[in-house]
């Protein structure tokens, strides 16, 4: 092999091809993902789990790449990538290699090992190289695993791809069981594809030029960065887009197709898929627009192709389902920009669903709870507005089916339905008065006579935006606090919900005071809101996201708006005199 070169360091420039993102601040993206819970999960559920995962999560996707990796170039060597003895269901990272390089050594052990004996390291060469190569070994099982491929093998390779731009330069990956990875690349990007070669588990390649290898810093597990991800979308930007957003993909596990578990009951299914009906109707959608995705062609067996499943989800304006291969498919959602975002609702494991398969590892005699989304995964997804709702144990001994917390898929349904903005102050606003109306007492006065009102306006007072505002049973009260005259409130069961997870609001108080208490009645419902927020954003990180896009989360904000709205409605009603 030659005499030993000195150590050979590449530190490429990681080029940012990330024009589709780079405006968007993380914060404000990524960085407002919510968990939102129903009361009983809320009591049966430790959401300190969720904290964690969520600041970690964060920590690890503001990685700068440069910190985290380096391309090792090394002059000829032999590589292959060993399969398991345990089977090609378990995950690999790790490539064997040699090389009489310096360079080749002191690499991460976590992902370059040497060959196991003197016998394998100098077998026949199974495949000789006479290109230089890139290589890399993504983190998956032996067989096609669409959800490994998505996270673990295409951000990288779409990331070697950019930065070594010569065609002369060969990729190298490891070809699954079913030779599907070549296709899913082949139908990803053909010119990708032409760069690169698929080698089998076991096989000795020899790479007769340099071969360079990516040397990461952290284990594989870390590998959830922004800048990642950025490039990929940035490539996936040049694909054709979807001419409108005008589908909710709601995805289904489907017994036999899954090896990991995590199924949601049918008649749970089908009340979920019942709850977006009545959340899409109340916005003025049609629930035609639902799509339920399980990855095969509708009413057969046969598989959706990799195109199909693209132009499903880059059509999506809401996908929602429980963590799984198929919701990787979000990696395709279209965002106008920073602000115009689809939504994501998933279903992620919970404390309480440690009987659930799919939803825990064993580690000695500890069974903990594996708590994963595609948020994580896609370190923040920030192309998405992203929602999670916990799954809960269905049965009280082992199963395969996991329980969805219902009521806080509900919410998350209509929140993000909703948006942001003046929309989100009218749902505010509106959700005041399901809350809080007296009934008794309006259904009373129209008995006898008098209009549905807590005040009877005098003659001349009925557009008095004083009067309006005082009185927040008026037609007018919420369009004049919004500037938005839609009706929709969020479902009464709301109220109850945060009257448990508060401790502090009480409905019948809320009740009693509603005619008498006008615009200050509205602002100390808020505030319940703002400080129920501020007092569990450390305890499940941020998990009371019902109103988190709300522009006037910050009291002081809130105050100035709601006295500006009377000054400006005064001096409407002075002008129109």
């Amino acid at each position: 092999m030659g005499p030993a070169p000195g150590l050979v360091v590449w530190l490429l420039p990681l080029r940012a091809a990330l024009a589709d993102a780079t405006a968007c601040s993380f914060a404000e993206t990524a960085g407002k993902a919510v968990l939102i819970p129903s009361a009983y999960a809320l009591k049966h559920c430790n959401h300190k789990v969720w904290a964690t995962v969520f600041e970690r999560t964060v920590e690890a996707a503001k990685q700068p790449l440069e910190k985290t990796m380096e391309f090792r170039k090394i002059r000829r060597g032999r590589f292959r990538f060993p399969s398991s003895p345990q089977g090609p269901k378990r995950l690999l990272s790790h490539t064997n290699l040699y090389s009489n390089d310096t360079a080749s050594k002191a690499l991460n052990e976590h992902f370059f090992t040497p060959f196991p004996d003197m016998f394998t390291r100098f077998s026949k060469c199974g495949l000789k190289i006479f290109q230089p190569v890139v290589l890399y070994r993504a983190w998956a099982p032996r067989y096609f695993q669409y959800g490994h491929v998505m996270s673990d093998l295409l951000p990288f390779v779409v990331w070697i791809y950019n930065n070594f731009a010569s065609n002369d330069t060969k990729i190298v990956v490891e070809q699954d069981t079913d030779g599907r990875i070549k296709s899913f690349m082949e139908w990803f990007d053909g010119k990708m594809h032409e760069r690169m070669i698929y080698v089998p588990a076991d096989t000795i390649v020899c790479a007769e030029s340099w071969l360079a290898v990516v040397n990461p810093a952290p284990r594989v597990l870390l590998f959830r960065i922004a800048d990642l991800h950025r490039n990929l979308r940035a490539q996936i930007s040049l694909r054709t887009k979807s001419q409108s957003l005008d589908k909710v993909v709601a995805y289904e596990r489907v017994p036999g197709d899954t090896r990991t578990g995590r199924l949601i009951a049918k008649a749970q299914f089908s009340r979920l898929l019942d709850l977006t009906a009545e959340a899409l109707r109340s916005v003025q959608r049609p629930a035609d627009d639902i799509v339920v995705f399980n990855g095969r062609v509708a009413g057969t067996t046969q598989r959706l192709g990799f195109e199909e499943q693209y132009r499903l989800f880059s059509s999506a304006y809401l996908a929602l389902g429980p963590h799984g291969s198929g919701l990787s498919n979000i990696l395709w959602m279209q965002n106008a920009d920073c602000h115009d975002r689809p939504a994501v609702i998933e279903f992620m494991c919970s404390t309480d669903a440690r009987s659930v398969r799919g939803c825990y590892v064993v580690e000695g005699l500890k069974k903990l709870t594996r708590i994963q989304s595609w948020w994580r995964i896609f370190a923040g997804a920030p192309w998405v507005r992203y929602f999670m709702v916990w799954m809960l144990h269905h049965d009280d001994h082992e199963s395969e089916v996991a329980s969805v917390d219902e009521a806080g898929f509900n919410i998350s349904l209509y929140a993000a339905l909703k948006g942001e903005g003046p929309q989100m102050r009218s749902l505010a606003c509106r959700t005041y008065q399901v809350c809080c109306e007296n009934t008794e007492l309006l259904d009373l006065r129209v008995a006898n006579g008098a209009p549905r009102q807590c005040q009877v306006p005098h003659a001349g007072m009925e557009t008095d935006a004083a009067f309006i505002l005082s009185d927040p049973s008026h037609p007018d009260f919420c369009p004049a606090v919004s500037s938005v005259t839609s009706t929709t409130a969020f479902p009464p069961f709301v109220c109850p919900w945060m009257e448990s997870a508060s401790g502090t609001f009480n409905i019948a108080q809320c009740r009693q005071d509603y005619c008498f208490t006008g615009l200050q009645g509205l602002e100390t419902f808020l505030s319940t809101l703002v400080q129920l927020y501020r007092d569990n954003m450390q305890t499940f990180g941020m998990a009371f996201g019902l109103f988190f896009s709300i522009q006037f989360a910050l009291l002081p904000r809130l105050a100035g708006f709601l006295r500006l709205r009377i000054r400006e409605r005064v001096e409407e009603h002075a002008v129109n005199i």
